[in-house]
């Protein structure tokens, strides 16, 4: 989905969620990560800490994590939950591109899952 342009180049909607606090949170392909008001579609955060397109995005109930072109998983953690202000706060790298990714969440650990096409990692 085209969101507009930067220059001569389309910015593309890659990823999207929606939060239970009501927030919406967004991926493009040009490097961003955007936090939306649910109710008035507002702008609250944007962050620009990937170098390329934001493929896919995951969360629990304590971390957002974005991942794609630039072989960059990021992790985005709730600092002020009364205010819902995000800060980036890990980040690890893969050998490629991530597609897709999703958190197995039980009562004793978090698994986060990410894939490209042909292999799977576990990160704890």
């Amino acid at each position: 989905m085209s969101v507009g342009k930067v220059g001569n180049e389309d910015t593309l909607l890659w990823a999207i969620k929606n939060l239970e606090n009501e927030v919406i949170v967004t991926g493009y392909s040009m490097e961003s990560v955007k936090f939306w008001d649910q109710k008035y579609y507002l702008l609250l955060w944007s962050f620009k800490s990937h170098t390329a397109g934001v493929l896919c995005l995951s969360s629990n109930k304590e971390y957002f994590i974005f991942s794609g072109v630039d072989c960059k998983t990021i992790m985005y953690r709730i600092i002020n939950k009364e205010n819902q202000q995000w800060a980036n706060v890990g980040r690890r790298f893969h050998r490629h591109d991530v597609r897709v990714m999703a958190f197995y969440e039980s009562k004793d650990i978090d698994i986060l899952l990410t894939k490209k096409l042909k292999s799977l990692k576990f990160i704890l």
